[in-house]
């Protein structure tokens, strides 16, 4: 037998003396492999290892000190079990027996926490050094309350039941927390809609409402990661923590980044690409038809229609408004420019196409028209109302007016006029028409303004002759008579600026400016023409002729047109 397998049988018959393993339990030294108690005291065959020849340890004498559990750990490898069973026998060969009390250390399913249980016995008390070994050699090298230890050998050397006593408990991991965006606002394709309130729902035709976000509000802010701190469990093992990913958090068009925050730059719908950038688009597109199915629509910033504008729809823009294909009996208000493709038609004279800027149509059939700028129109006007505060012009080919009631503030530009049936067609033409328009604006802001400063200054009537025998405390009486004299002030100086626009726009309608009406091909009786302040009937029809206000007659005149 060799020197080996004496020491292998002293240590087992140790733990067998000390009721850590059973009699039957023990290996022959023929056997293949040799046996562990795991958790639960239970057996765990594992193959044996042959241990490789060492140096003789030096034998520690009775006045040497006993190295503390920690730095025995600590000067180990992690994976060498033999040296933990030598420093076991180490510990045994300095002649601390172990005592013969039932001992269990069991531990929870995530290794975090470790329990005791004993069974006392008598004339065998424990101590913390049998507790040091004991640990060591099941594994537990972290956690260990020492003073929970005391406890559990106090209470077994009074011959008391120690029954799944914590004794070790592990470092939790600290998650961590990844980069996280903050958005303040609800991403929305461009194909989709926010869904409206009951209240809008109220009218069949706000289905929907579109999301946007208007010019230096805050879009969305990042938070940034939090790392994570790996655990450990009271076997020693490190428990890693996850990882805390960042994301991209990057400004797009229309947007600029502040630090940590994103801010819109302009009016627009907010929306975040393929990149993950947050952008602001100044342009909303419908893929589709603008029906009762979609409601009406309302954004600051340029509407794109792909299909049709179905009757009753009403679409607002603070930008401009294209549709691609028709637009029947619909209200279409654009800050800047309009134009639609298809035709323009209202039957029904509920619809109105206001731009404040250019407008641009392919043919329309009895719509009502208000254009600020130019507008241009490749076929046709028929029986439609027009207004447009500057020139109208028309493809030179086949451009033509037929009826309802036109008004150009500068030129106009026209294949024909009028219809061989002598249609009756009003054309005026001039600035005299949009001054006129101006001024009934502007005579009724007069009108506003004046009734309310008529009620501030009864207001103001009252609050004086109320002096002295208010019950109202001064402070609430400063702001108040602060408020009506501010309103006073506010309202007196927009009613001078409105008088003074007034007689402003007077004097322009007293005043002369050329106009002209070029007729490319044909002008047909029945039209009626108005050229600043003079009007002519035409009673037959004519062809390639311009039409002027001459200035001496007072009168209208023509002259053959010219190539130009």
């Amino acid at each position: 037998m060799s020197e080996e397998d004496d020491r292998f049988l002293e240590l087992q018959n140790l733990l067998a003396d000390a009721g850590l393993i059973e009699n039957s339990d023990k290996i022959e030294l023929n056997s293949s492999e040799f046996e562990e108690l795991d958790e639960e005291n239970a057996v765990i065959s594992k193959p044996r290892k042959k241990k490789k020849v060492k140096p003789a340890k030096k034998a520690i004498s009775s006045a040497d000190t006993m190295p503390s559990i920690d730095d025995m750990i600590a000067g180990m490898p992690d994976d060498d079990e033999d040296d933990v069973d030598d420093i076991y026998e180490q510990q045994i060969n300095h002649g601390e027996g172990l005592e013969k009390a039932k001992v269990n250390l069991s531990f929870s399913e995530d290794l975090m926490e470790a329990y005791m249980h004993v069974e006392p016995e008598e004339n065998y008390p424990l101590d913390r050094r049998f507790f040091k070994r004991f640990f060591l050699f099941r594994g537990l090298r972290y956690g260990i309350d020492w003073e929970a230890v005391d406890s559990v050998i106090e209470s077994s050397n009074q011959m008391m039941l120690v029954d799944q006593e914590i004794i070790a408990r592990g470092t939790a991991v600290k998650l961590g927390r990844p980069a996280q965006i903050l958005k303040y606002f609800e991403e929305v394709k461009t194909f989709k809609f926010v869904e409206a309130s009951a209240e809008e729902k109220k009218d069949y035709y706000k289905k929907h409402r579109i999301n946007m976000v208007n010019k230096g509000l805050l879009l969305a802010e990042k938070l940034t990661a939090i790392p994570g701190v790996d655990g450990i469990n009271v076997k020693g093992e490190v428990i890693p923590s996850l990882s805390s990913k960042d994301v991209i958090f990057k400004a797009g068009k229309g947007c600029k980044q502040v630090g940590s925050q994103i801010f819109a730059e302009i009016d627009g719908r907010p929306a975040i690409d393929d990149t993950g950038r947050i952008e602001v688009v100044p342009l909303y597109t419908v893929y589709g038809d603008v029906d009762l199915s979609v409601g009406n629509l309302d954004f600051n910033g340029n509407i794109e229609i792909m299909g049709d504008v179905m009757a009753g729809i009403t679409i607002k823009a603070g930008g401009s408004i294209f549709v691609k294909g028709s637009v029947e009996s619909s209200i279409l208000n654009a800050e800047e420019d309009i134009t639609i493709n298809g035709s323009l038609t209202d039957p029904t004279a509920k619809g109105l196409i206001q731009a404040k800027g250019n407008c641009k149509l392919s043919h329309c059939n009895s719509a009502n028209i208000e254009v600020g700028g130019n507008l241009y129109v490749d076929k046709e006007l028929i029986n439609s109302t027009v207004f447009v505060a500057g020139n109208l012009s028309f493809n030179k080919s086949r451009g033509a007016i037929v009826g309802g009631r036109i008004s150009v503030g500068k030129d106009v530009d026209l294949y024909s006029l009028g219809s061989n049936f002598g249609v009756t067609t009003i054309l005026n033409v001039g600035r005299g028409e949009v001054i006129r328009r101006k001024l009934v604006h502007v005579i009724q802001r007069v009108e506003d303004f004046f009734n309310q400063l008529r009620v501030v200054r009864q207001a103001k009537k009252k609050f004086q002759s109320e002096d002295g025998t208010s019950t109202m405390s001064e402070l609430k009486r400063a702001q108040l008579g602060k408020a009506i004299s501010n309103n006073e002030s506010r309202l007196t100086k927009a009613l001078l600026n409105e008088r003074e626009e007034k007689e402003e726009l007077e004097r322009q309608l007293g005043s002369f400016s050329a106009h002209f009406v070029k007729i490319r091909n044909k002008i047909h009786a029945g039209v009626r023409m108005s050229i600043g302040g003079c009007q002519l009937n035409i009673e037959k029809r004519d062809g390639r002729v311009e039409y002027y206000e001459d200035v001496k007659t007072k009168k209208i005149k023509n002259r053959p047109l010219s190539e130009g």
